[in-house]
């Protein structure tokens, strides 16, 4: 009976550390597009695209 106690016991302060050991990666840094930012020179949080350029996907090149 005492075995199962201590066990009880380190199990659950096992499940309390696990529960408290957040990585917190809701706060991660990160950039979103259409806001400012200083790591581009002209103020931009993200590049404009390439002239012409074609999103994959998105060629049509038959009439199909």
């Amino acid at each position: 009976m005492p075995a199962r106690i201590v066990f009880s016991v380190v199990l659950g302060a096992v499940a309390m550390l696990a529960a408290g050991c957040r990585q917190d990666m809701q706060d991660q840094p990160k950039y979103i597009p259409l806001r400012g930012s200083n790591f581009f020179q002209d103020g931009r949080g993200s590049r404009l695209p390439v002239e012409h350029a074609i999103a994959r996907g998105q060629l049509r090149e038959d009439t199909y």
